[in-house]
């Protein structure tokens, strides 16, 4: 999983680009870097593909199992 800072977008500018977001998901998977947004270039949101966020569930479900176990 890749979760490098990189750059904040303007909204305008991460709206105008989704379909290349998007394009850049289906081509690298999770690997793809979350996009970031928000006004004035402060993160207020983020975007990341489908298999990225399957993955985040994953480990999370992982962790709740493992803390469980160890209760």
């Amino acid at each position: 999983m890749n979760l490098k800072q990189s750059e904040v977008l303007p909204t305008s500018e991460a709206r105008s680009k989704l379909s290349a977001i998007i394009s850049r998901f289906r081509e690298e998977g999770k690997e793809s870097a979350p996009v970031l947004f928000g006004s004035h270039r402060k993160p207020e949101g983020v975007i990341i593909s489908y298999s990225m966020w399957q993955e985040m569930l994953a480990q999370i479900e992982d962790s709740e199992l493992e803390k469980l176990i160890r209760d």
